[in-house]
């Protein structure tokens, strides 16, 4: 990919999960909806398997680093629910627990009911 200045830089995953984490992306990329769903679709995939990892620092990782980042905001915890996976999913539960945020679990409850 090229830069105004001509160089090239690899994209950070968390430039494309602006319609997960509800912030605007630094740099404007012109990616489709269904380009930016594949990109998150990949990126909660990556998540999944840290989840399902026989390593507890890498499933701490999860919990403490991505799952209770994306509990801190309910609109941002609603938009990531359509990619969790059945492990994140627990795992974000347990955080929520853990947390006290008991909104959060009615969430997480009511999503696993529609699926």
């Amino acid at each position: 990919m090229e830069t105004r200045g001509g160089g090239s830089t690899s994209r950070c995953i968390w430039q494309y999960t602006e319609s997960v984490f509800n912030q605007p992306t630094p740099v404007n990329y012109e990616l489709t909806k269904s380009e930016e769903k594949l990109i998150l679709l990949i990126i909660f995939r990556f998540i999944e398997q840290m989840a399902l990892s026989n390593d507890d620092d890498v499933r701490n990782i999860v919990s403490v680093t991505v799952m209770a980042r994306l509990g801190d905001d309910t609109i941002v915890l609603n938009n990531a629910l359509k990619y969790l996976g059945e492990q994140t999913n627990v795992l974000s539960k347990e955080i929520e627990v853990s947390f006290g945020r008991s909104g959060n679990l009615k969430i997480l409850d009511s999503t696993i009911r529609k699926r």
